[in-house]
């Protein structure tokens, strides 16, 4: 006779493995379940993490265009000649604020360095994230920064640009050739290896030297200060500089050889002053039209408030040794600032001399954007000048020649072209 159980169903020798079996589906279960709640544990620790990490990289965006606005913000500032460093941090800050706020954000610290020596304003900011996920790993929040740096190149006093964008030597000085510019900035343009180079015993001094590219220093006597090398290029501050209309010919292949004044007009094939002529200018601008512009035997020009625009393919200069020169660039008008203005459209690299041992007072800026000037003359040029700016393809100084550069802006009433002067200027973030 077969037992029941107490269930009412049979028992037998089948009995024990159905118990475990129904046991076994049971620990499955619970199993499968646990399994479950890891894997969406970790689904949900991801998800969260992936959340929290675009809220956290949203953030440093945000703070890093925050930094740059400000930076550009008080380097703007910077270039204002009445300028401070209370000035500017406050402008950055301001500037930072008003960004990040736009942003929708406002917990944020900075932390601003205002450099006038180095011409530059930096800004660190920091802002703590909370995280929507990391209590459950112990971490309620996390701290983003962001830094950022502007340098106004071109705000110093800016006496020799050499703008040729690739050649070496693009500033040469040979022999026992010296310049001397303590209260101004000589800078190259040029990528290559030795964009500025100095040979023999030349001298250097300024306030600064600068070279896109490198400097080869082969000279005995050390340049002051050394040259920074891998500044950024400044290119052409001129180059939007219109050229003068020119008229039909005031006179054709003119050669003075006695003593008289000159009006202002078109010269074609060319001036030339010699044999001793004493030639005084009008005011005004001088167009030299497909010819040199040459000063030699003894001669001397002179003229207040006059230009030349050196025009098409022999439209050179030629300041020979024994002549004198002294001249000072117009107040206003086409060639405002500029004492000579080189056509564009000219061949590169054509000579243009300065030779003269007497051309003491040049005041303005020297544009030379296609050709090579050279200073080869035994007795310092330009020292008698409140102020002169040469912006020239390439610069030469060449023998026993001396160049000095003044910078003395408010002794003259002869204007800064805009970028050459401390109120010009390219803000970059070098940082």
């Amino acid at each position: 006779m077969r037992r029941s159980s107490a269930r009412g169903e049979p028992s037998g020798d089948g009995a024990p493995s159905a118990g475990l079996a129904r046991r076994f589906a049971s620990d499955e279960s619970g199993a499968v379940a646990l399994i479950f709640g890891l894997s969406a544990t970790a689904l949900i620790g991801l998800v969260g993490g992936a959340i929290d990490y675009s809220r956290l990289h949203l953030r440093q965006v945000q703070l890093q265009q925050a930094a740059d606005a400000g930076v550009m913000a008080g380097g703007a500032t910077m270039k204002l000649a009445a300028s401070d460093s209370a000035a500017i941090r406050g402008t950055t800050e301001n500037a930072i604020k008003e960004a990040d706020a736009a942003a929708g954000q406002k917990h944020l610290a900075i932390e601003t360095v205002v450099d006038l020596g180095a011409s530059s304003v930096s800004a660190l900011l920091t802002s703590e994230v909370r995280l929507a996920f990391g209590p459950f790993i112990g971490m309620a929040s996390r701290t983003v920064s962001a830094r950022s740096k502007a340098q106004l190149y071109g705000k110093m006093r800016l006496c020799i640009l050499a703008v040729d964008p690739t050649e070496d030597a693009t500033i040469r000085m040979q022999e026992s050739g010296q310049v001397r510019a303590t209260q101004c900035a000589i800078y190259s343009n040029a990528s290559g290896k030795q964009g500025i180079t100095l040979e023999g015993f030349s001298k250097l001094t300024a306030s600064q030297v600068c070279s896109a590219g490198g400097a080869k220093v082969e000279t005995s006597n050390a340049p002051i200060p050394t040259p920074q090398t891998g500044c950024p290029s400044l290119g052409d501050p001129l180059a939007d500089r219109v050229a003068p209309p020119s008229s039909g010919c005031t006179a054709t292949g003119l050669t003075i050889t006695a003593s008289r004044s000159l009006s202002p007009g078109t010269y074609c094939k060319g001036l030339k002053v010699t044999n001793g002529a004493v030639v005084t200018l009008g005011q005004g601008t001088y167009v030299i039209d497909d010819g040199p512009l040459e000063v030699d035997g003894n001669a001397t020009l002179t003229g207040e408030y006059v230009g030349f625009y050196l025009k098409n393919a022999s439209g050179t200069l030629k300041f020979a040794k024994e002549s004198t020169v002294s001249l000072t660039a117009p107040k206003d008008g086409p060639l405002s600032g500029l004492l000579l203005f080189e056509d564009r459209s000219a061949p590169p690299l054509r000579d243009h001399l300065i030779t003269s041992n007497n051309a003491r007072r040049l005041i303005g800026t020297i544009y030379l954007p296609r050709g090579r000037l050279i200073v080869d003359a035994e007795r310092a040029v330009a020292e008698d000048s409140a102020y002169t700016v040469i912006v020239a393809r390439q610069i030469n100084i060449a023998k026993f020649s001396s160049l000095v550069m003044n910078a003395n802006y408010g002794l003259s009433d002869v204007p800064l072209p805009k970028g050459v002067g401390p109120r010009g200027g390219r803000l970059l973030i070098s940082q």
